[in-house]
């Protein structure tokens, strides 16, 4: 019995090109050496007073991030708000006194300004893009200036998050938040959370204190427009519905 049979040619075609693999730098090291230099530190100074009336100075420390070369910086107004001095720490060691120029207590978001040549900013992604599972990395400053720029990576938890803070300024209620498990401590208040593509889609604000790897940040769309108006116009005036009532008798 004779079976039907094809010669195969096993000779090599010189006609294709070689295989080359090409080197593609893992994406968290490549999106932190970006987003870094855009990241500072933030150290303030309020002033208040004891029972006889003495100044007594308290200090703290956050984080923020440059959005705009001519020194404008998002952070936490929960960072600067209260501040009567406002220092800057840059990446490159450089240091400027910063100037508030706007916050806003219920979205815990704040604009301040330094006066500085050669500053590097961010890029802003679209936080109304987000899904949950992306990469997600946060850089700042946890637990003092000693730990500046760390960067840590997770992913996006969860999306639309209602959260009610409890400190000096009462309960605030904070919505549409951002959910991610990329550690956030104290002193990551005001860094930016940033894409797989290196674009910054949030603000980091606040963490579960009773629990691990739960952390929230402010979408980046909630404070685009409040920058572009202070750049563009020097100011910028939220909109808000009022309502009053008439007693009738």
């Amino acid at each position: 019995i004779l079976y039907g049979r094809q010669d195969v040619n096993l000779e090599p075609r010189t006609d294709e090109t070689p295989l080359v693999e090409q080197y593609q730098e893992p994406a968290i090291p490549a999106i932190a050496r970006e987003v870094t230099p855009a990241v500072v530190g933030i150290a303030t100074v309020q002033v208040s007073h004891d029972f006889f009336y003495r100044p007594v100075e308290t200090e703290a420390v956050g984080s923020g991030v440059i959005v705009d070369p001519q020194g404008y910086i998002i952070t936490n107004e929960h960072v600067v708000g209260n501040a009567n001095q406002i220092t800057v720490f840059l990446s490159d060691g450089r240091k400027y006194k910063g100037k508030r120029l706007y916050g806003d207590k219920a979205l815990d978001l704040s604009v301040i300004k330094i006066a500085a040549p050669d500053l590097v900013a961010a890029r802003l992604g679209d936080s109304d893009k987000v899904v949950v599972g992306d990469l997600a990395i946060a850089i700042g400053n946890p637990l003092g200036l000693t730990l500046q720029r760390t960067v840590t990576a997770g992913i996006i938890s969860a999306l639309n998050r209602m959260v009610v803070v409890r400190d000096q300024r009462g309960n605030i209620v904070m919505q549409d938040l951002i959910q991610t498990d990329a550690s956030i401590n104290p002193g990551n208040s005001g860094g930016p959370l940033v894409n797989g593509n290196g674009e910054i889609i949030g603000i980091n604000t606040v963490k579960a204190s009773k629990a691990e790897a739960i952390g929230f940040s402010i979408p980046i769309n909630m404070a685009r427009p409040i920058v572009k108006n202070i750049i563009e116009k020097g100011k910028f005036e939220k909109p808000y519905l009022g309502i009053e009532g008439i007693d009738r008798e």
